[in-house]
């Protein structure tokens, strides 16, 4: 059963007004946290927008994004997952086969390598052979690589032992 009387009306998530009647929207960058906000003080900045309480909030720059809500200076906003850079740089990929973990990565030793990937150091990651994978990110030897769920098949032990494909088939 639907609300009984106007009182009992809210303002869904994202608009705010009095009473929950004459609801208006956001602006652009800007949410509410909940149903039922009354005041456009309750719009807070989204994730990859920042901006002071009662402000218009900015995207970050190109490449990074902020962790949570709520975020008031340009500082807040980080290279996104994959990416490493200082606050306020660019931030630049990490190489192939290796990701940050959150984000808030400011250097290449950052980067670890990805699942289904392994190596000795974040610069030099080699993918699994033979459809072999990981089970955890920053794994450093081919016998990190196994033959992942719903698959069989050897599991190797060097890349000599494999002839290169450890023949990881479903079943």
């Amino acid at each position: 059963v639907g609300p009984t009387s106007i009182a009992d009306c809210k303002c869904v998530s994202g608009r705010y007004g009095p009473g929950g009647v004459d609801c208006t929207r956001c602006p652009n960058g800007r949410t509410t946290l909940n149903d039922g906000s009354t005041s456009f003080a309750d719009c807070e900045c989204v994730s990859g927008f920042y901006g002071p309480g009662g402000e218009d909030c900015t995207p970050c720059p190109d490449g990074k994004t902020t962790l949570d809500m709520k975020s008031e200076e340009i500082s807040d906003c980080t290279c996104m997952v994959g990416s490493y850079g200082e606050a306020g740089a660019v931030c630049t990929q990490c190489p192939t086969g290796s990701t940050t973990l959150l984000g808030q990565s400011a250097g290449l030793a950052d980067c670890t390598c990805m699942l289904g990937w392994y190596g000795t150091s974040n610069q030099n990651c080699i993918q699994c052979p033979g459809g072999s994978t990981t089970l955890n990110i920053g794994s450093t030897s081919i016998t990190d690589c196994s033959c992942g769920a719903g698959t069989r098949g050897r599991s190797p032990r060097t890349l000599i032992e494999c002839g290169g494909n450890c023949g990881c088939t479903a079943y």
